[in-house]
């Protein structure tokens, strides 16, 4: 299992593909949200749903968490490829809402 160390480092190399040079915005709600995961002890939780939807997104079954709770609105869900909301588009954040057509 990887530790928090490894998922930080992971969740940032994702991001600066993902989005380029990092905002000050995109860092801090990655901080803000890493400190959370590793506060509330849910390390394990996250690496343990990147696996499975990582397994299950090869095996070409889309399960996508739905923007309905803090970890499927959280940005490093989305980095994690858990969440297919990306709350730093601000068209996200009015709406609330995205759906992958492929999932329905």
């Amino acid at each position: 299992m990887k530790t928090f160390k490894e998922l930080k480092n992971d969740v940032y190399e994702i991001a600066q593909t993902k989005f380029g040079q990092l905002t000050d915005e995109v860092r801090q709600r990655l901080d803000s949200e890493l400190d959370g995961i590793e506060k509330y002890g849910r390390t394990e939780l996250f690496v343990t749903l990147w696996r499975l939807f990582m397994d299950l997104s090869e095996k070409d079954i889309c399960v996508k968490l739905r923007p309905l709770n803090g970890y499927s609105v959280s940005l490093v869900s989305y980095l994690l490829g858990i969440s297919l909301f990306n709350p730093m588009r601000s068209e996200e954040r009015r709406v609330g809402k995205e759906c992958d057509p492929a999932c329905r």
